[in-house]
């Protein structure tokens, strides 16, 4: 376990899991700090390769939606991952194998990431940071009641 700072988020915790007897291998974020008292949902206008290089952390808790190919991935699936979004986009590939997929994988098409977390302990980076990055929102949100009943 080793705690991490992402510059401009927070504290995370990178959890790894290595088996030396069958090979397994595992690796899932937690976050480091307090529950947030408002969700967030970034929102990503991919416009070429260079964008599949940042750094995303898309938390336990995060949705992730493309809605140029209708792809929604719920709450909770994928666990939680610090990686590239070249990284997350490889991950579901190969669970899903689909070809719409596979043409936005290689950023072959312009289309949207939209991460929704209730817990707002997602993130993903700005290649203009300290500025704004005119390709990405970050909204905060209030939590509806189901949303709080389910995170307890």
């Amino acid at each position: 376990m080793k705690k991490v700072v992402i510059p401009y988020f927070k504290d995370i915790l990178i959890m790894s899991t290595n088996c030396d007897r069958c090979g397994y291998r595992d690796n899932e974020v937690k976050s480091g700090s307090a529950i947030s008292e408002q969700g967030k949902k970034i929102t990503l206008k991919v416009e070429d390769r260079e964008d599949l290089s940042r750094d995303i952390l898309k938390s336990e808790t995060s949705g992730l939606t493309i809605p140029e190919i209708d792809l929604v991935l719920q709450h909770g699936t994928l666990g939680g991952r610090f990686t590239t979004l070249e990284g997350i986009l490889e991950q579901v590939y190969e669970e899903l194998s689909e070809k719409n997929l596979k043409e936005v994988k290689n950023a072959e098409r312009p289309f949207t990431v939209i991460i929704d977390d209730p817990l707002a302990n997602s993130y993903v980076q700005n290649l203009y940071a300290p500025d704004p990055d005119p390709n990405m929102t970050i909204e905060t949100y209030d939590r509806t009641w189901a949303q709080n009943e389910e995170l307890g």
